[in-house]
């Protein structure tokens, strides 16, 4: 019996006793390894489901849903489904669907534009990191009719879709088990996507900087001012002045960055110069000399998706340390977030509150990439 399935059986035991439950819950370390040890068996029970279709002949079409009434309109959860569309449909012809029936609380923090807008945005990615292979995307406006169109036993964790639960933070754990074992290279990574027409010529040479800022789910990772500045010195100190310093944000966020921008007189450029939006951002991303973000953000998620150089301070939020390292591989200790990052591509961690050696950080990456 593999370990996975001892848990599996352990845990459906404990569940018989009530009294036995109760202390589980009761004690905090139990309880740790008790949902750990859960999200673990079900992660690798979809892999294994998935390594079993490809002795199948004809393989089967997979499914995968992404219903909208579980994943916040964040681009950074959403990433997560991407990355699946992408290591999936290296082997098998998927389809991809997204439930718009209804909608996270979290949406309600969205104008009813803003929230129309994330939806054009999320279909049209959906629909750009498919084009390598015959997947396709579709928009279910019922879960009836997801119902009808999905087979339970080729839909990625078809018991959590049945009950409508989140399944983004464990597809992030699947992605990485499963990128090794269906024999996926760096081709499949997020940066040999075709996000938006920009010209950056002109540009070049140049790094793409990311700042939170007023954020509307969790402001207490925005940058301050002070850190905006801070940040800005230890930049300019490692890159000169000849290295151009793209800034991109959420367009609230660059009003206000760049009016603190032309008052210090900081020599960075604004993103929405080149990039009309999230797609275009992407695109400045891939084709930078590297990317940069201090104190966390959704777009970590598509940098650590991808083969270009970067530099992430931040402690990853969700994700548990110990249980990365010992369930999945991961070890944000040694500054690694996937399994297949390189070796010019650092995730550096810092606690709330506790500086980082960002200078340290950047002289690194800046002098390996110089060669």
């Amino acid at each position: 019996m593999k370990p996975y399935e001892v848990i599996k059986k352990v845990r459906a035991l404990t569940k018989k006793s009530q009294l036995l439950r109760k202390i589980i819950d009761f004690v905090p370390a139990l309880r740790r390894f008790d949902r750990l040890g859960f999200v673990y068996a079900r992660v690798k029970d979809e892999e294994q489901k998935i390594i079993r279709y490809l002795s199948e002949d004809p393989r089967p079409t997979i499914n995968l849903v992404c219903d909208l009434r579980c994943t916040p309109p964040t681009y950074g959860d959403f990433s997560a489904f991407l990355m699946a569309v992408r290591i999936i449909s290296t082997k098998f012809k998927l389809t991809f669907f997204i439930v718009v029936d209804e909608l996270n609380s979290d949406w309600d923090l969205l104008t009813v534009d803003n929230q129309k807008k994330r939806l054009a945005d999320f279909k049209e990615l959906a629909k750009r990191v498919t084009s390598v292979s015959d997947s396709r995307v579709e928009v279910v406006d019922s879960f009836e009719k997801l119902s009808a169109l999905t087979v339970a036993s080729e839909t990625i964790f078809s018991d959590y879709m049945s009950k409508r639960k989140k399944i983004y933070w464990d597809l992030r754990h699947l992605n990485d088990l499963l990128f090794d074992q269906l024999g996926c290279s760096r081709d499949n990574l997020l940066d040999n996507v075709q996000f938006s027409e920009i010209k950056t010529q002109a540009l070049q040479p140049f790094i793409l900087w990311h700042i939170r800022r007023n954020s509307k789910w969790d402001k207490s990772g925005d940058t301050t001012n002070i850190e905006i500045l801070e940040h800005y010195k230890k930049l300019r100190k490692v890159l000169g002045n000849e290295i151009k310093i793209v800034v991109c944000a959420s367009d609230e966020a660059l009003a206000d960055i760049f009016k603190l921008a032309s008052k210090l007189d900081l020599d960075i450029i604004n993103a929405r110069n080149y990039s009309e939006n999230f797609l275009g951002d992407l695109t400045l991303m891939y084709t930078a000399l590297f990317f940069v973000q201090i104190g966390g953000g959704g777009m970590s998620e598509y940098i650590w998706s991808s083969s270009v150089p970067f530099l992430d301070v931040d402690l990853p939020l969700g994700r548990d340390n110990a249980a990365a390292k010992l369930l999945f591989g991961i070890n944000f200790k040694k500054h690694v977030a996937t399994n297949w990052q390189n070796s010019n591509q650092i995730v550096s961690l810092r606690a709330r509150n506790k500086k980082n050696d960002l200078e340290t950080n950047l002289i690194a990456l800046y002098h390996n990439l110089q060669g």
